[in-house]
């Protein structure tokens, strides 16, 4: 047991009022660094948090409380700290979902279209949350007064700073794709909802209830945004993990059984906009993993796609 381990074990133990029992890492479906912590009356995750301003203050307990309100399942939320002696950063505690990481699952394929179809009618109750404003939801205030002002900071700030200090693409092609998006994205009339910000098997739980319901978690990437933003970053994944043809049948099951007040007619020219957003944003993380000679191509194909 590492020296945070060691500590976060008391910490558990005078939170919970409760003898720990066990106390393991956890790897699937969590950013920071996490834990299942195991006391008499159950299990609980305790996710150490990685920056002190991410997830922004107040983002969790606003979700959850919307969850809550909307009859929507979730890992309940038991306390947020952010003025930690030991964890500068700050940590949090949530009951622990009983069952199994949907990615495992949906790699037998015997779950897929049935895990698809829920996942359709989880994301559209969440798509039904409404928010005033568009953007980063620290306290569940939204960031931004429009959805085009907020994606252009996030590529300035969250893109460009990154990209050219590692020198991945000149600031002239950050410039010109900054612009495909946008023109993109500026023809979109849609309400703000809440968004999960990265739907994908590895932040679903499989519940081991008789209905095997989905429950989304880590939800540190969740702002104010549009429906098709947070369907566009799930298909991206799905192109990713699934075949050209297992790719297209299961986009349109989902689409299928997901229920929107407000379609749109060029939906798959505006998801391949958010594809390139999304590659953009990932450039960074997948040059640290060896990758950025595939995740240049795919950005390339899905740039000339939306030209």
């Amino acid at each position: 047991m590492d020296t945070d381990e060691k500590i976060l074990f008391k910490k558990a133990e005078l939170l919970l009022n409760e003898k720990v029992v066990k106390i393991e890492k956890l790897t699937k479906g969590y950013v920071n660094k996490t834990y299942k912590v195991s006391v008499g009356s159950g299990d609980y995750v305790f996710r150490i948090f990685a920056a002190f301003t991410w997830p922004e203050h107040g983002k969790i307990e606003f979700i959850n409380k919307k969850l809550a309100e909307n009859n929507i399942e979730r890992a309940e939320n038991i306390a947020v700290i952010r003025d930690d002696d030991y964890f500068k950063n700050g940590y949090m505690a949530e009951r622990f979902i009983n069952g199994q990481n949907a990615e495992d699952v949906v790699k037998t394929k015997d779950f897929v279209t049935e895990y698809y179809i829920k996942l359709a009618g989880l994301v559209g109750k969440i798509h039904k949350i409404t928010i005033e404003n568009y953007g980063y939801i620290g306290h569940g205030i939204a960031s931004h007064s429009s959805f085009v002002e907020f994606i252009s900071d996030v590529y300035d700030s969250d893109v460009i700073n990154k990209i050219t200090k590692k020198g991945l693409l000149d600031i002239d092609q950050l410039k010109q794709i900054k612009s495909i998006i946008l023109r993109h994205i500026s023809t979109i009339n849609l309400p703000p909802v809440l968004c999960h910000g990265d739907i994908s098997p590895d932040n679903v739980m499989i519940s081991d209830n008789e209905n095997k319901s989905l429950v989304l978690i880590d939800w540190d990437n969740a702002t104010s945004g549009v429906w098709i933003s947070d369907f566009s970053v799930m298909t991206y994944w799905m192109s990713l993990a699934l075949d050209k043809t297992e790719y297209a049948y299961y986009r349109d099951i989902f689409l299928k059984y997901y229920h929107t007040d407000y379609p749109v007619k060029n939906l798959a020219v505006l998801e391949k906009a958010f594809h390139l957003l999304q590659g953009i944003k990932l450039l960074s993380f997948y040059e640290d993993k060896g990758l950025l000679e595939i995740t240049l191509r795919r950005l390339n194909e899905d740039r000339l796609t939306v030209e």
